[in-house]
């Protein structure tokens, strides 16, 4: 017998229990059941991206990223990279700028995308795709579309959340944290 499945006389005296409660007291202990079942049935949400360290803060009105990445109600993005172990290289829509790494920065299993959305408000994720895992092909930004140039995989960006929304995947980009304050964006994990 399934361990998963009451046995049919527990359910029969469930029944008779609830028959000689009172109609609201039977209708709040069956919400309350049905309640519990979902709660018991909800797996936490897991990401296949291995957890790397990120740490970063940006300056925005600060070079590079005055003016490029704060823009005013339009969609606008940045790809960081570690390049040549000291330099971060800043991908922006059109052109690529290497600065020298600070210490203490980090940017993830593949690297980090940051953008502001239509709203200017800002969101961060890994570059790595969760389909193919492959932190050497990192996701490559197409406007407001990720696109994982080994898989095909394609992320939504415009809400925020780096959704899938062609391929197999069920997993966005694995997000990371942000705040902001004093024009400081500052990207945990």
């Amino acid at each position: 017998m399934c361990r998963h499945i009451p046995p049919l006389s527990l359910m029969w005296n469930c029944w008779m229990f609830i028959r000689t409660m009172r109609r609201a007291n039977a209708i709040l202990l069956i919400l309350s059941v049905f309640a519990a079942l979902l709660l018991g049935a909800c797996k936490r949400y897991k990401n296949d991206v291995p957890s790397y360290p990120v740490q970063m803060e940006m300056n925005l009105l600060q070079y590079p990223y005055v003016t490029r990445l704060v823009y005013g109600g339009s969609f606008q993005t940045v790809s960081i990279t570690l390049y040549r172990e000291y330099y971060l290289r800043h991908t922006f829509v059109n052109e690529t700028i290497d600065v020298l790494r600070s210490e203490g920065s980090y940017v993830g299993y593949a690297g980090m995308l940051v953008w502001s959305d239509i709203n200017n408000e800002f969101h961060a994720c890994d570059l790595c795709c969760p389909h193919c895992l492959d932190r050497d092909m990192p996701v490559q930004v197409d406007g407001q579309l990720a696109i994982c140039p080994k898989c095909g995989e394609e992320f939504n960006l415009a809400l925020g959340y780096a959704t899938p929304t062609k391929g197999i995947t069920r997993q966005p980009l694995r997000p990371f944290q942000i705040r902001y304050s004093n024009h400081i964006l500052s990207i945990r994990n």
